[in-house]
């Protein structure tokens, strides 16, 4: 690798997998020995883990959308969210998800059963 910065970002994101898996997993350590409980007030493993991983998401945060995106490929037709797409324009991407919605298509198969006689009089103050 020639951009110390993908690195340090690399690195970042293999230590804070690593420190999940720990978190979430760390009978084992408390089992072998490797973690002990003192029994006194002090910080233990799992404040100073979950303080760690608050650290790395600060620091992760603002490369995350990019990183993914470069590392992975990620094209825009296989995760469908307009958040991180590859152009950039998440409202126009929700608007014209609206507008093509079934939901906004004029069809009488849409419309549930009782929903003209019931319900548009009240929606249209007519009752």
């Amino acid at each position: 690798m020639t951009c110390n910065n993908l690195r340090n970002h690399l690195k970042n994101i293999c230590l804070l997998h690593g420190l999940n898996l720990l978190h979430n997993e760390c009978l084992p350590c408390y089992e072998s020995g490797y973690f002990r409980s003192t029994g006194k007030r002090e910080i233990s493993y799992s404040e100073h883990i979950l303080e760690t991983i608050k650290v790395l998401n600060a620091r992760i945060r603002p490369y995350i959308i990019p990183l993914m995106e470069e590392c992975f490929r990620i094209r825009d037709n296989h995760i469908v969210s307009a958040v991180g797409n590859s152009y950039g324009d998440i409202y126009e991407q929700h608007l014209e998800w609206a507008v093509n919605s079934r939901m906004n298509k004029k069809n009488d198969e849409n419309i549930l059963e009782g929903y003209l006689e019931l319900m548009q009089p009240i929606l249209k103050g007519k009752l």
